[in-house]
Protein backbone atom coordinates (compact mmCIF):
# COMPACT_ATOMS: atom_id res chain seq x y z
CA UNK A 1 0.00 0.00 0.00
CA UNK A 2 1.23 3.28 -1.10
CA UNK A 3 0.35 6.53 0.07
CA UNK A 4 -0.27 8.95 -2.30
CA UNK A 5 0.50 12.16 -0.07
CA UNK A 6 1.11 15.86 -2.17
CA UNK A 7 1.95 17.60 0.37
CA UNK A 8 4.27 16.70 3.43
CA UNK A 9 2.24 16.11 7.09
CA UNK A 10 5.49 16.74 8.99
CA UNK A 11 6.07 20.33 7.52
CA UNK A 12 9.72 19.06 6.51
CA UNK A 13 9.57 17.43 2.63
CA UNK A 14 12.99 15.56 2.73
CA UNK A 15 12.20 14.06 6.35
CA UNK A 16 8.43 13.07 5.08
CA UNK A 17 10.56 11.40 2.15
CA UNK A 18 13.12 10.05 4.53
CA UNK A 19 10.60 8.65 6.91
CA UNK A 20 8.28 7.02 4.00
CA UNK A 21 11.02 4.98 2.71
CA UNK A 22 11.55 3.58 5.48
CA UNK A 23 7.99 2.38 6.79
CA UNK A 24 6.57 -1.08 6.39
CA UNK A 25 3.02 -1.68 5.01
CA UNK A 26 1.50 -1.70 8.14
CA UNK A 27 2.90 1.38 9.56
CA UNK A 28 2.32 2.69 6.24
CA UNK A 29 -1.60 2.11 6.92
CA UNK A 30 -1.54 3.08 10.34
CA UNK A 31 0.08 6.39 8.93
CA UNK A 32 -3.07 6.56 6.15
CA UNK A 33 -5.57 5.44 8.38
CA UNK A 34 -4.72 7.69 11.61
CA UNK A 35 -2.86 9.98 10.35
CA UNK A 36 -4.48 10.83 7.08
CA UNK A 37 -8.21 9.51 7.81
CA UNK A 38 -8.10 10.75 11.61
CA UNK A 39 -9.35 6.82 12.08
CA UNK A 40 -9.10 5.22 15.88
CA UNK A 41 -6.74 2.51 16.74
CA UNK A 42 -9.83 0.56 17.11
CA UNK A 43 -11.39 1.33 14.05
CA UNK A 44 -7.97 0.36 12.39
CA UNK A 45 -7.98 -3.07 14.15
CA UNK A 46 -12.04 -3.81 12.90
CA UNK A 47 -10.99 -2.75 9.12
CA UNK A 48 -7.65 -4.87 9.39
CA UNK A 49 -8.99 -7.80 11.49
CA UNK A 50 -6.09 -7.48 14.15
CA UNK A 51 -5.84 -6.55 17.71
CA UNK A 52 -5.81 -2.79 18.95
CA UNK A 53 -2.04 -4.01 20.39
CA UNK A 54 -1.34 -4.79 16.84
CA UNK A 55 -2.27 -1.53 15.70
CA UNK A 56 -0.33 0.21 18.32
CA UNK A 57 2.49 -1.55 17.66
CA UNK A 58 2.27 -0.37 13.97
CA UNK A 59 1.87 3.11 15.82
CA UNK A 60 5.05 2.64 17.99
CA UNK A 61 7.20 1.84 14.59
CA UNK A 62 6.39 5.14 13.16
CA UNK A 63 7.14 7.42 16.03
CA UNK A 64 10.51 5.44 16.26
CA UNK A 65 11.05 6.06 12.84
CA UNK A 66 10.00 9.71 12.92
CA UNK A 67 11.87 10.09 16.00
CA UNK A 68 15.45 8.62 14.52
CA UNK A 69 14.70 10.35 11.30
CA UNK A 70 14.27 14.05 13.26
CA UNK A 71 17.38 13.13 15.29
CA UNK A 72 19.74 12.43 11.75
CA UNK A 73 17.90 15.11 10.50
CA UNK A 74 19.81 17.03 13.49
CA UNK A 75 16.56 18.38 14.52
CA UNK A 76 15.60 18.36 18.30
CA UNK A 77 13.02 19.95 20.04
CA UNK A 78 11.06 20.98 17.46
CA UNK A 79 7.64 21.08 16.26
CA UNK A 80 8.16 17.41 14.75
CA UNK A 81 9.75 15.89 17.73
CA UNK A 82 7.18 17.61 19.67
CA UNK A 83 4.12 15.23 17.32
CA UNK A 84 6.16 12.19 18.22
CA UNK A 85 5.35 12.88 21.76
CA UNK A 86 1.52 13.29 20.36
CA UNK A 87 1.67 10.14 18.60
Amino acid sequence: MMMQVLESPLGDTYLWEKLKSELTVEEQKWMQYCVFEGKTIVEIAEQENVTTDTVDSWREGVRKKLLVAVEKRGGKGNSVTDRCDRI
